[in-house]
């Protein structure tokens, strides 16, 4: 173990770990990456684009091969570095400070996006099922709000992140020498008073926005839980487009339990988030083929023979 001798058993086992958790995790990284490419060439064809559904799910695929690229490239950064006859935990070059604040900025902004469009969704499908005879239910089944929802929020993910990560975050050398085999110069990520107050402040904003996303996700999990329950009870009376609509609300609501779902494992083992992220991120594709009769009839066409292409454009 280079560059440890000075450093406890605990310690040494706890950067052990995480070297082989990341080991793990660029290889289901790079199948998160092509899993996506080939669920966002799906979810772009005119056939799936007309849905507001899969408009957000577009979104959410973007934003996903984004924190998986992100994420690759961490973890492979770590990996190199932990190798290196150099390798010294506490500070990195200036170049290296500079690529982990980026990589935190594309991970928060692809982590805002995919949880709040998730979110948003199940809500909204919520609110439309709700208010099915109001003015309401139509203007949430429109595509264009489902346009309106995605800017949005990805302005203000872009927006917020930035300024999280340019408060936060500042390359600071490191003013005591660290106990390392090279010569430097080193640098750390925020040694400022002001990189101290803003991690306070934007703890707290963080705190508050997953309040919200909590009682969002609570709210859309019980109703649309409940509205598939009393759907299925009717399996007599449904025809083709209600059982469309069942499968609909099971697809948004399995998009939506990833997310969550491993929040109460994260507060319990934290060193695993990583690697449940890259597993959420990867699996949207996986949730789509087996929940959507639409998606795969998009795969079938994509994939297929070039003959069974035409004959379907033609039909």
């Amino acid at each position: 173990f280079k560059a440890m001798f000075e450093v406890d058993a605990e310690e040494i086992f706890a950067r052990t770990f995480d070297y082989i958790a990341r080991l793990i995790n660029v290889p289901i990284s790079v199948f998160g990456i092509i899993t996506n490419i080939f669920h966002f060439r799906i979810l772009a064809q005119k056939s799936m684009r007309s849905s507001p559904v899969f408009t957000i799910m577009m979104v959410i695929c973007m934003s996903d091969i984004i924190q998986l690229v992100s994420q690759m490239g961490n973890d492979i950064k770590y990996i190199v570095q932990y190798n290196h006859p150099d390798y010294c935990p506490t500070v990195d070059t200036y170049y290296g400070t500079f690529f982990t604040i980026v990589y935190y900025f594309l991970n928060g902004f692809s982590l805002f996006v995919s949880s709040w469009m998730a979110v948003l969704m199940a809500f909204f499908r919520s609110l439309s099922i709700k208010f099915a005879m109001s003015s309401f239910s139509e203007t949430f089944s429109k595509k264009s709000t489902a346009h309106r929802i995605a800017i949005t929020v990805t302005l203000i993910a872009f927006f917020y992140n930035l300024l999280c990560c340019l408060l936060k975050y500042s390359i600071t050398p490191q003013t005591i020498v660290p106990t390392c085999p090279g010569e430097g110069p080193y640098y750390i990520i925020g040694g400022t008073k002001t990189n101290s107050h803003a991690r306070i402040i934007f703890t707290f904003f963080d705190g508050i926005t997953e309040l919200f996303q909590l009682i969002f996700f609570t709210y859309s999990t019980v109703f649309l839980s409940r509205f598939i329950r009393e759907a299925s009870r009717k399996k007599v009376m449904k025809n083709v487009e209600e059982r469309k609509t069942e499968k609909t609300e099971a697809l948004i609501l399995f998009t939506l339990l990833p997310f969550f779902a491993f929040i109460t494992i994260i507060t319990m083992f934290a060193k695993l988030l990583t690697m449940l992220q890259t597993i959420n991120a990867s699996s949207h594709s996986i949730v789509c083929i087996l929940m959507s009769s639409q998606y795969r009839d998009a795969a079938k066409v994509k994939c297929g023979p070039k003959r069974m292409r035409s004959t379907s454009v033609s039909g």
